[in-house]
């Protein structure tokens, strides 16, 4: 009967605890791309419009060259990514791609923010709104 008591306190203090334990991960934030652009000469300069978890707009940018890791912020279900016309954009919309909003978890470090894409994760560096 003893074993019995220790045996139901074991699972009652596994049960309880687990609920805490996942509580404490702190989750990624989610970020939204709308469009993305490539341009430069020598180095590929990659351009990501994207829409912050506040709802703020942040034009980011990744310099792709020799050496350099690639900036290319590719979809989890490539199949079931969709342009659309950049609507939200003002001025210049030459050489931009626009998609129907895709979510990525992404870590914040100051102005370098990583987003985590369907090949691996990738850095780009936030120079302003847009």
């Amino acid at each position: 009967m003893k074993q019995l008591f220790v045996w139901l306190a074991i699972i009652l203090s596994a049960v309880l605890c687990v609920p805490t334990t996942y509580a404490s991960k702190k989750s990624k934030p989610i970020v939204q791309l709308y469009g993305e652009g490539v341009g430069g000469s020598s180095v590929a300069i990659h351009t990501a419009y994207l829409i912050l978890p506040d709802g703020s707009h942040a034009l980011a940018s990744c310099f792709f060259g020799p050496g350099t890791p690639p900036c290319g912020i590719e979809a989890f279900a490539a199949e079931k990514r969709v342009t659309v016309p950049c609507d939200l954009l003002k001025g210049d919309k030459k050489g931009v791609t626009c998609y129907r909003l895709e979510s990525f978890y992404a870590d914040r470090k100051n102005n370098d923010i990583t987003l985590y894409t369907g090949k691996g994760k990738v850095t780009y560096h936030i120079d302003g709104p847009w």
